[in-house]
């Protein structure tokens, strides 16, 4: 630890002064996920609500319209989605952290942009995301964030979240670069390059020619 640096291991009784409390957020949080993020009760979002994954941003009306067109309920019946972790930011007041993995077969269709997409029978296992919830002081959530995969090694979505991770899963990955499994550039695999044939070299110097150095300095000094 860097002299003077400072270890605090925050609880969520240290969070922010909120007037609603962490067993009201818990019961808020649970009735927004159960009506499908509030798409089928809209008045829990707050008119100013704003919805923000990791490239796409959308206000209330966009994100109740998206979000119902897509019809995941329909494509994947079987789907469990399990939530869990939830805790208190300890720095911004009303706002709640949690995590959630997820499975389901393909095996009915979507709507909206993707109702072309026959079932394909495909399971998708989605690795873990963390998403946040905010509140205002009413109850209506002001803002959603989610889609960060915290573990892209998991699950069968190329470390993708959210609906392009499930895309991705099913065979049908969408045509831009953010909806593509992450991949080192080809610029930092050649500095990765670099970087481990210094060190071989640098073995190679070190086993062969700093020997023959040191021994042809014994040498002159027995001379």
């Amino acid at each position: 630890m860097a002299p003077g640096s400072v270890v605090r291991y925050v609880t969520d009784e240290e969070a922010p002064v909120f007037p609603l409390k962490m067993d009201k957020l818990m019961e808020l949080s649970k009735e927004l996920i159960e009506t499908r993020f509030g798409t089928t009760k809209p008045e829990l979002l707050a008119d100013e609500f704003e919805f923000r994954f990791p490239i796409v941003e959308l206000n209330k009306e966009r994100f109740v319209e998206a979000f119902s067109s897509f019809k995941l309920d329909d494509a994947f019946p079987d789907m469990i989605n399990d939530y869990y972790g939830f805790r208190m930011d300890p720095y911004i007041p009303g706002r709640i952290w949690f995590d959630t993995q997820g499975k389901g077969t393909h095996t009915g269709r979507f709507g909206g942009p993707f109702s072309y997409i026959a079932p394909t029978q495909k399971m998708v296992i989605l690795p873990p995301q963390v998403l946040s919830f905010t509140f205002n002081e009413a109850g209506r959530l002001t803002y959603f964030t989610g889609g960060y995969v915290v573990d892209r090694r998991l699950g069968n979505t190329g470390g993708l979240g959210g609906v392009f991770g499930i895309m991705h899963a099913i065979g049908k990955t969408l045509p831009f670069p953010e909806a593509r499994p992450f991949s080192l550039s080809y610029r930092y695999r050649f500095l990765l390059f670099l970087e481990t044939a210094g060190r071989k070299i640098g073995a190679i110097l070190s086993s062969t020619i700093m020997p023959l150095i040191s021994g042809a300095g014994a040498s002159s000094k027995k001379a």
